[in-house]
């Protein structure tokens, strides 16, 4: 039987920053991966000014500057007019060291971590590894693992996305709902800027048979797209028809070099907790990408995690149950409620409506301070100061102008 301080389950990028700041604490952990290497998933892209606070305090974000894009400015844009509204970061670079959006494929950054926790004596990943069973003890977890090996640990963490076997098996429910409707994801290697000039490395679409994005990344450009309930997913992943939508999108058909069908959920645990197993990320709650704040709530879960099992405090069993309320409250008040309003916003089906909504915007991007209001949401920058993360930190951020993290709280 092999015993740890931490177990971790789901080496995704969640469940990999979960291991390294622990690690670099000084806490033994051993994470567990049931496929053999780490999944090169396309999937988020997009790292707010608070998700790069968190990779400054794990010393991994010089290389994620390294490996990606910075983009300073996002658009919102009509499918048939162009742009409605442009917000330009730096109208915030008083409240952040990092006044922009970081386009990083998340596999790229899951490597990244994960070369940073080989480097920790403290950690060990196991790939082909998966659970399939467990037992939850006043003072620790069994993990059963491919059937046959016990592993015990002081705490679970579970990182393994929304399908969670973790969650599963602790009993605990994941309640909310899945959109009706599909989402076209192609993968474009052309310079979509050259041909369609005004585009910024973020863009999002309004719409009426749904929210659009086109999205920069380091190796190509990303356009996602609502499918309407009418057309299956071989009739979506045609030539025909995504060419269509393009030409419909951005007035080009440029060569698509791969498609992906997917569903989009806004789910929550009902607890974040079950006594020593603990979740973060899509485990515990998944929310429409648009806006980009799935992937960063989830590093925020496991960062505010990290300092609050490694705190000083004299009631960690007290400490635990106010991080998993503080975290079920980001995720319900905040990133639910945004990226909800930004799919329906977008994807609003009548014309009168989705006029006005834009007209919306574009007051609130020509006036400077309800732009500065509106991008410190969009960068989650609000959301974390509403929700504190890091909690049990000793001291609070000194890379920016202003902390994002709470003093230490006993």
């Amino acid at each position: 039987m092999t015993t740890v301080e931490v177990a971790i389950v789901g080496a995704g990028p969640v469940g990999l920053t979960t291991a390294l700041g622990l690690a670099r604490r000084g806490v033994s952990v051993v994470l567990l991966e049931k496929d053999e290497q780490l999944g090169r998933f396309w999937r988020a892209s997009t790292f707010h000014p608070p998700s790069l606070d968190v990779a400054a305090d794990l010393g991994i974000v010089d290389d994620m500057l390294e490996a990606g894009l910075v983009a300073p400015m996002y658009q919102l844009r009509d499918f048939r007019t162009g742009i409605v509204a442009r917000f330009d970061l730096n109208a915030i670079s008083d409240e952040t060291a990092w006044p922009f959006r970081l386009q990083l494929e998340q596999y790229k950054y899951s490597n990244i971590v994960a070369a940073a926790v080989q480097t920790r004596p403290e950690a060990q990943i196991r790939f082909s590894s998966a659970v399939t069973g467990m037992r939850i003890h006043d003072d620790h977890v069994e993990l059963e693992i491919n059937g046959s090996e016990t592993l015990t640990a002081s705490w679970v963490v579970a990182g393994d996305g929304s399908s969670s076997i973790v969650r599963e098996l602790a009993g605990i429910a994941f309640e909310g709902e899945t959109y009706p409707s599909r989402r076209l994801l192609l993968s474009i290697e052309e310079s979509l800027n050259e041909l369609v000039p005004d585009l910024d490395l973020v863009n999002y679409v309004y719409a009426p048979v749904g929210a659009g994005m086109v999205l920069r990344i380091p190796d190509l450009w990303r356009v996602m797209f609502t499918i309407p309930s009418g057309i299956d997913d071989a009739t979506a992943r045609s030539v025909e028809y995504y060419g269509s939508r393009l030409s419909e999108l951005l007035g080009v058909q440029p060569e698509v070099v791969s498609t992906q069908v997917y569903y989009i959920h806004q789910k929550v645990a009902a607890s974040m907790r079950r006594g020593r197993v603990l979740l973060v990320g899509d485990a515990a709650h998944a929310n429409s990408p648009t806006g980009g704040m799935g992937l960063n709530s989830g590093i925020h879960d496991a960062f505010d995690l990290i300092t609050t099992l490694t705190s000083e405090s004299a009631d960690l069993d007290r400490a635990l149950d106010a991080w998993a309320d503080r975290r079920r409250r980001a995720a319900v008040e905040e990133v639910h409620r945004v990226s909800r309003r930004n799919t329906v916003d977008l994807g609003e089906p009548d014309d009168v409506a989705r006029g006005r909504k834009q007209d919306d915007v574009r007051a609130i991007a020509q006036d400077s301070q309800q732009a500065k209001e509106w991008l410190m949401e969009s960068s989650m920058i609000a959301s974390v100061r509403r929700h504190p993360i890091g909690v049990g930190r000793v001291a609070p951020y000194t890379t920016g102008p202003r902390s994002f993290v709470a003093e230490v709280v006993r």
